[in-house]
């Protein structure tokens, strides 16, 4: 696994061994950053599950001003650090080592805002929706905040359900058995 576009291009990351993490898959990482390649340049950068930190590293590498990484799991937690400081990136970046729910929490009363949300929970767990619906209620994006949210296909089936009150899925991609939901802010009478 390694930084694909950047000042960091090239660069391998460190990745847990075993698998407890699943890194996101290369097509998807690319299109991701294709996709908002407009909005990276001194962004702001929410990885939630960040696992060994793939995708705030590539955020910070091809611009944004800083990232923000959420991860409880050691093994994950222990690669995270190890990258952001082998790549110098500890001035740019922040760690919550703790579940996601309490760390959402804790930026929540700082009162920051993203302006890309990345989530890639365990596959089929209650921790999507809770995560979703956690961010759906808070100040953490604002009205161009893009939300981008990893899942199996079977997620598909429960988006109807979600009853998210200010965002909602406004495209699906599919990339093999996994799609990439994206989320927006909902405009006023919608």
């Amino acid at each position: 696994m390694q930084v694909i576009a950047g000042h960091l291009k090239g660069r391998v990351l460190k990745s847990p061994k075993g698998s407890a993490t699943r890194p996101t898959i290369g097509r998807m990482k690319k299109s991701i950053f294709d996709i908002c390649a407009q909005e990276l340049q001194d962004c702001h950068f929410l990885d939630i599950f960040a696992g060994s930190g793939q995708m705030g590293i590539e955020a910070l590498s091809r611009g944004a001003a800083f990232a923000t990484f959420i991860e409880n799991a050691p093994a994950a937690i222990s690669c995270l650090k190890s990258n952001l400081e082998t790549f110098g990136l500890t001035h740019t970046s922040q760690l919550l080592a703790k579940p996601s729910q309490r760390s959402l929490i804790n930026l929540i009363e700082q009162d920051v805002c993203f302006d890309i949300i990345y989530i890639d929970p365990p596959y089929g767990t209650p921790l999507t929706e809770k995560t979703l619906h956690q961010i759906d209620k808070s100040t953490l994006f604002h009205p161009q905040t893009r939300i981008f949210l990893e899942e199996s296909q079977c997620f598909e089936n429960k988006l109807d359900k979600l009853d998210l009150e200010h965002i909602h899925c406004i495209q699906i991609r599919k990339y093999g058995d996994t799609k990439l939901f994206e989320f927006r802010q909902k405009l006023s009478g919608y």
